[in-house]
């Protein structure tokens, strides 16, 4: 039945005097709106955990200081390029692996891809390269114990990196035990003559000066990866898997080790032209035409594996600061596993007393250091406290 019309006003003149009853107006139906909501934080580690990677770092570094001199003294300098290029390109082969193997088992997400910029990865892959192919031609002029001594050069360098691209105070104590770090690789590392018939280790100073200066890459790298980890977890609501950031720094590390394999050639004598020969024979020593070659060489890249994971592990649990306190661990740890008889090292050379005055010295630098707790930035914000650790400026310049 139709609905009568009921006229409500004077129609204006030619429409027509009906009008149905009005529909009840009703409020606008509000879009949808996808709002960004924060990400949960993810979870502190406990100190277990903690503890647990510390010791991992230890051990593995331990094995890995023997094994990496062990492998330098058996291919020889002339050898050494290409023994940095074997250490670049098999890890990063492995990790690569394990990282595709985890996407395709659905263990690491397409987010967590996306959460670590492929830019952040070669900028630390970059500097990582940079350390290893310095440290490798300092190290085969340098004597085994002087290597744990002389890489404790990057907390310093870490101090200095945080002061001028975090903004994180050092403090006066902290200051005092980088200070007292800095005099303990100096007495440590510096040539004496022998001493009361007491056969003192040739350590020469250019050698140890490359050397500490190659650990300024690590301890920025140390610190991007941090911030990478950190914008990660905050972005994804819990930790990135570690080989997502791994796998990609360690492809352009190799990348980068490779492409400077001309410069450090020339650099040692070797002209350009000659590099297809020169690996060859790098290749033909390390495949067996020297003693202990390839099983001492493989075996310490499979060290420096299990070292690196370790490391990076301890980075994202705990931050740049426990992994450099934990790195400078091995000191006294690598001092004493160097000065027992290994079969694979030449005997090992009374250091003096020097050597003794410098890595005592050294580690009361490290417990004041320690003692003294994380750095602060400007808001008064340490390390694992949401402090925005590098951003585009400071990922460029580490």
């Amino acid at each position: 039945m139709a609905t009568p019309c009921v006229p409500r006003r004077a129609p204006a003149p030619g429409r027509r005097a009906c009008n149905r009853p009005r529909r009840r107006a009703t409020a606008p139906r509000p879009r949808a709106v996808a709002l960004s909501t924060p990400a949960t934080p993810p979870t502190p580690p406990s100190r277990l955990a903690v503890a647990a990677a510390s010791a991992a770092v230890i051990a593995t570094g331990v094995v890995n200081r023997l094994l990496y001199k062990g492998a330098l003294d058996a291919v020889g300098p002339r050898h050494a390029l290409f023994l940095a290029l074997l250490q670049a390109s098999l890890p990063a082969a492995a990790y690569a692996g394990v990282l595709g193997w985890r996407v395709a088992t659905g263990a690491v997400t397409r987010a967590e891809l996306a959460a670590v910029p492929a830019r952040d990865a070669v900028a630390i892959g970059a500097a990582e390269a940079a350390s290893s192919t310095l440290g490798f031609l300092a190290a085969t002029r340098l004597p085994g114990a002087a290597l744990p001594v002389l890489s404790q050069a990057m907390l310093v360098w870490q101090l200095l990196l945080e002061a001028a691209l975090l903004g994180r105070a050092p403090g006066a104590r902290r200051g005092l035990g980088a200070a007292l770090v800095v005099a303990g690789v100096v007495a440590a590392a510096w040539p004496h003559p022998a001493v009361a018939g007491i056969s003192s280790a040739s350590v020469p100073l250019s050698a140890a000066a490359l050397f500490a200066f190659s650990q300024v890459f690590p301890a920025g790298a140390a610190l991007a990866k941090e911030g990478v980890f950190d914008r990660a977890a905050a972005a994804l609501g819990r930790p990135v898997d570690v080989f997502v950031l791994t796998a990609r720094s360690s492809l352009a590390q190799a990348a980068v080790v490779a492409a400077l394999l001309p410069v450090q050639a020339s650099a040692r004598g070797v002209a350009v032209g000659d590099l297809p020969a020169y690996l060859r024979a790098g290749a033909a020593a390390l495949a067996g035409g020297l003693p202990l070659c390839p099983a001492l060489p493989l075996a310490y890249v499979a060290a420096n594996i299990a070292f690196n994971v370790a490391l990076v592990r301890l980075l994202q649990l705990a931050g740049a600061f426990t992994y450099s306190v934990s790195a400078a661990c091995l000191v006294p740890a690598a001092i004493a596993a160097f000065a027992l008889p290994w079969p694979f090292l030449p005997p090992p050379p009374a250091l003096g007393p020097h050597f003794v005055v410098g890595s005592v010295t050294l580690m009361a630098g490290l417990a004041v250091v320690t003692a003294a707790g994380a750095p602060r930035d400007g808001k008064g914000r340490g390390d694992g406290e949401g402090a925005p650790l590098l951003g585009d400026a400071g990922l460029e310049a580490a």
